[in-house]
Order: structure tokens, then sequence, then C-alpha cells
């Protein structure tokens, strides 16, 4: 066991010292592969690390030495990751690269808590630097073009977040408070945490990431006094701001959030947030992964298989990996046995693709790449446009240029209007229904329902005061096709906290906000040079006094001079 352990312990040093010189050159194919193999070897030799303790006492061998292995690790890989996180910041204007995203994906998942020794989360976070790198990077997605950088960028924005989070929460308790406090105190962190803000009510969301940004934008308000401290903050800070102009009052309610409420459905309240919910159908899978059921949740970035009660899907599918072959009725013969499904939806996939963004491992790539069928429970006009919205949104500017067809046999369908009410989500579904998401049939039965849970003093509220409701910005062509996501706790999660929040509004013209930026700028360079100014007239006066002294000094000199 000593010589496996020996042999390990060469091999995670190795892998650190790879990593951080491959970060150090800019060779991010090389990076990932060191952080992969990183994680493997960190966290094998972290099952073992109770088992050479024992060794060690029975040896008589000093097992300290051997557990410092781990730090001598972590310290090396830390610097390549603190290079990464800034080189793909930097890249935001242009999308960064696949190969440095997916090498932000598997360093940031290597350096996950949970692989290194108690304390290293205490390590990585009181860096200089990495609380705004963090954040910076995660707040990518919502700063590039939808669809820029592909896939692969919304990975990384996805592991950031999440790295960022788990360090919070692993972190001592003193580091956490001072962490978190700095989320809405410090001035250079207002950038990022505005841009968490702005994706968490987009139109573009990604379940996953805004159920993150929810709670690093909890995490930091939860740290701010609540009465006049919380109101003063929430009127000056960007972030906050967009939060108050999706609903007065917001900020308040993400504060009194318990840790439970977070934790039992952050996802489903993330989505609450946004201005244009995922769209969610019943489907059933024929072809590859034939005879799978569950719920296909349809974003702008990718379409999520879930499994029936499962949180996480089993197969992602972006928009730059599939091209949409047939979207039909489903046809008597097709349906014996599936009456609740009408309509078929036949897509092919880049596998070589798949595997390159990680989607898909190679033992899941079916051998002859079959087409995958998806049989859907909408209708052929509500799952067309759900195709359209999203395929036109998630084609945008590919790295690799893999676009998907464009749907031509079906005639074009006039736009929705725009939703003028705040989505409102009703009473959580029955256990049966997978992952939460509502069908058609349980949309109609609850929309005579009141609203229920801590959403609930929200949505009356609103009832109260409908005309103060803006008008949606931004004409959402999909179908008004209501969700909510009923997320169960994670096995192993540790215990986050927000809670329901109400319903939104649309977020602030982008041209207006820019403008109002830029009158606040103005007014700000107008006070810093009429500082200046005065300042200068402190100094010139200050110095006419000087030498009006040294005047008076040499005349009396002169005098006792001509006395003497």
């Amino acid at each position: 066991m000593s010589d496996v352990w020996m042999d390990n312990q060469q091999a995670i040093l190795f892998a650190a010292n790879a990593f951080r010189d491959a970060c150090a050159e800019g060779r991010w194919a090389d990076a990932r592969c060191a952080a992969v193999s990183l994680k493997f070897s960190a966290a094998h030799a972290s099952e073992d690390s109770d088992g050479i303790m024992d060794l060690g006492r029975q040896e008589g061998t000093d097992s300290a030495k051997r557990s410092d292995v781990l730090w001598f690790a972590a310290s090396s890989a830390r610097s390549g990751l603190l290079k990464m996180l800034a080189a793909f910041s930097a890249r935001v204007a242009r999308g960064p690269s696949q190969e440095l995203a997916l090498a932000a994906v598997a360093a940031c998942t290597a350096m996950l808590p949970e692989v290194w020794p108690a304390g290293a989360a205490d390590d990585l976070l009181s860096m200089s630097g990495v609380l705004s790198l963090l954040l910076r990077a995660a707040a990518t997605v919502s700063r590039t073009m939808p669809g820029m950088g592909g896939f692969a960028t919304l990975r990384a924005c996805r592991a950031a977040a999440e790295l960022l989070t788990e360090l919070l929460e692993a972190s001592a308790p003193d580091l956490r408070l001072s962490s978190e406090a700095a989320l809405l105190r410090d001035s250079t962190l207002a950038a990022p945490m505005q841009c968490l803000s702005e994706a968490l009510l987009s139109v573009h969301p990604d379940p996953r990431l805004n159920e993150a940004f929810l709670e690093l934008l909890w995490r930091g308000l939860r740290r701010v006094a609540p009465g006049a401290a919380l109101s003063s903050l929430a009127s000056a800070h960007p972030a906050l701001v967009c939060l108050e102009e999706c609903q007065a009052g917001l900020c308040s309610k993400l504060r009194s959030l318990s840790p439970d409420q977070l934790l039992a459905d952050a996802r489903g309240l993330a989505l609450e947030l946004c201005a244009s919910p995922p769209v969610a159908f019943t489907f059933m899978s024929k072809g590859w992964y034939d005879g799978q059921m569950g719920t296909a949740v349809f974003s702008s970035h990718c379409i999520g298989l879930h499994q029936e009660g499962e949180l996480e899907p089993y197969l992602e599918l972006p928009w730059e990996c599939c091209q949409l072959h047939d979207l039909r009725l489903m046809q008597a013969h097709e349906g014996l046995g599936f009456e609740n499904f009408q309509v078929v939806a036949v897509l092919s996939m880049d596998h070589v693709q798949l595997l390159q963004l990680g989607c898909m491992s190679e033992g899941e790539v079916p051998p002859s790449s079959p087409a995958l069928e998806l049989l859907l429970d909408g209708s052929l006009e509500e799952v067309q446009e759900t195709f359209n919205h999203c395929m036109s949104v998630g084609r945008v500017s590919f790295v690799t240029g893999f676009a998907p067809r464009a749907l031509e046999e079906t005639s074009p369908i006039a736009p929705a209007k725009c939703r003028e009410d705040p989505i409102l989500v009703q009473e959580s579904p029955k256990a049966s229904t997978p992952l939460g998401f509502k069908t058609r049939a349980k949309i109609r039965e609850q929309k005579s329902r009141e609203p229920v849970g801590p959403l609930a003093p929200l949505v009356e509220e609103l009832d109260e005061f409908p005309e103060k409701l803006p008008i949606a910005k931004k004409l959402d062509t999909r179908p008004q096709r209501a969700i909510a996501v009923k997320t169960a706790a994670k096995p192993g999660k540790r215990n986050t906290d927000a809670k329901r929040t109400e319903p939104p509004r649309p977020p602030q013209d982008a041209v207006q906000r820019v403008l109002e930026e830029a009158s606040r700028l103005a007014r700000e360079v107008a006070n810093v040079q009429k500082q200046f100014r005065e300042s200068k007239a402190a100094v010139d006066a200050r110095g006419d006094e000087a030498t009006a002294l040294l005047d008076d000094i040499a005349k009396a000199g002169i005098k006792r001079n001509r006395v003497d």
C-alpha cells in the first residue's frame, strides 16, 4: 500500500505542476488534460487518506508528510487556476475559445473543496482576486451574445459559479462572512454582481446556472442588515437596482429566505424570476436511448432530457450539435400505446462534438449513430414555435459552425403576444410529474387556484396594483407555456439558503440603462474635477501664505542685521 501511495503522490504532483505550467504558457488543451488527471488523482488520494494515516501509525512513518503532497499540489494548481480564469474573463467580447472554456470547466471541477483536505477552501478563497475572477467568469454568459462561444462557454460559467458557491459553503465561518459581505460591499465586484442579476432576470436562462446565481445573490443579501441599511443599498447598488426594478421589495424578500427554502427549491425559485423561462414537454425517446421517458426542457442553450423525478438531465443536446430533420404529427400506427403523445421530432446529433463538449462519454455513443426520435405531448404548433425560438437563439455565432437546420416544411405561425403579466408559479405539481414541470392539463387545472407558498404575498400585492406592471419590452415568440420547477435536495449537497421570490417584471431597457450610467459617470467626473479645483485652490492659498511667511522672516532678519 505504501508503494501505491508513493506512485499516487507522484501522479498528483506531476499533474498539478503540468496544469500550472500549461496555464502559464496558454496551452489550454494540455491544461484541460492535466486538470482531469489532477482531479482523479486527488480524489483517489482523498479516499485513501484514512488508510494512509493508519498505515503510517503501524509503520512508524510520518504520515503527515505523506498527506502534505495534497497541499503542495493544491498550491500549484491554484496559481494555474487564477491565470486561466483571468484569460477566460478577458475574452468575453469575442467569446472564449472552446479549448479555453473546456479547460476552465475541468479546472474548476478539479478545485472543488470535496477533493482536497479540510482548509483548502480557505486557502483558495482567501487568495487575492479569486472572488472577482470567479464572479466575472460566471457572469460571462450574460455579457456575450446568446450562443457566443457555444455550449462550452455555458459549461465554464456553470463550473465557475458552482465552485464559488462550494468554496463559500466549505470555508471557515469568519472567512465565509467576510467573503459574502464583500459580494455587495466591495465596489470592484459591483459590475459582475450586476451581470449576475441581469442573467437571473434574462430571457435566455439556464436552469442550473440561474440556481447558482440566485444562491450567490442571496448569500450577499443575507449579510446586509434589514431595514434602512438594506433599503439604502438596494437603491444604490446596480445589482440590487435590477432586482428592485423587477419587483419593488424583491431584495428584502430574497434576504428573508431560509436555508431550507433555498435548498428545497432553488432552481424553481430562480426560474420564477427570469423573463422567459424554459419550456418543458413530457417525452418518450425512440432509437437512441430507446424507451426512456421523462421531461424534455427546451432552453436557448440546449435540450435537457431528464428522467422522471430527476433534477439533473442524463443527456444535454446543445443546439450547435443538433439538426432537426422532421417534425410531424404522430400517425395512427405510431400512436398505439402512446396516446399521450401527439408530435414526433426526429433529431440527428454530431456525436464527435458531443464528446468534445463533455455531454456524453465514449461508452454512451451509439455504434450505428441512429437518429433520436422524441415523442412529445405538446401540439404541433406549440412544439414548432419552441424549436424555432430556441434554435434561432442557440445557433448564433458558434465556434464550430455546426448550426441546426431551420424548419422549412411547416407553415409559419404568428408570434405569441408579449406577456404583460408577470410569470406566476402556481402550486407545485404532484410527485408523479417529472421534475415538477407542469403539463398542459395541470396548468389548466391550476389556473383557477390561488397561488400558494412563499410567493403568495407578492402575488396578492401585484393583484392590488395591476397598473404598475410594465409591458414586456422583448417579444417572446414561444408559446406561453407556464412551467414551475420543483427541485429536490441533492444528495450530499450542503444546506444553502434562498427562498421563493416574487413574480418578475422585465428588466429595464438596455439603452436607457446605458444612458443613465453615462449620466452617472459624467456627474462623478464633474464632482472629481470640482474637488480637484478646490484642492488646487487650497494648495495655492497655502503656498501664498508660506511665501508671505518666508518674506516676513527674511525682512525680520534684515532688520536684525541692521540693528547689530
